[in-house]
């Protein structure tokens, strides 16, 4: 097994720990179905999915491929919720604006083409 750094997820057996996690508990799964959710009807839930990825914001734990993809998915829905109208309370609104800076500034961090990245995951 190798390492390549000095944090706790910089070394393989890390790597497939993150892996098996993700994976054996639905976690991946869970994450995609609830970016395809309706903003109208679901709005709480996709804000749920979406704070996972700016709170485990660490590309390298997550399965290759998936997390640049639900970034830019939470990102197109945290603008939908924004401009549905969904939340009255200017409060709300401001989290949820601060909640999406976070994640465009994980797309700049990783200079995200939204055009090469597929909408949703294969079954």
């Amino acid at each position: 097994m190798g390492r390549w750094g000095t944090k706790a997820w910089e070394n393989d057996s890390a790597m497939d720990w993150y892996e098996r996690w993700m994976m054996e508990t639905d976690f991946i799964d869970q994450i995609d179905r609830t970016l395809a959710f309706d903003v109208q009807e679901d709005f709480q839930e996709i804000r749920a999915a979406a704070s996972m990825l700016w709170m485990l914001n660490e590309p390298d734990i997550w399965p290759v491929g998936y997390y640049l993809q639900f970034v830019e998915r939470a990102v197109i829905k945290l603008q939908e919720i924004l401009s549905s109208g969904v939340y009255a309370n200017p409060e709300m609104i401001t989290e949820v604006e601060q909640e999406l800076e976070k994640l465009q500034a994980i797309q700049q961090q990783f200079n995200v083409d939204s055009s090469k990245l597929d909408k949703q995951l294969e079954p």
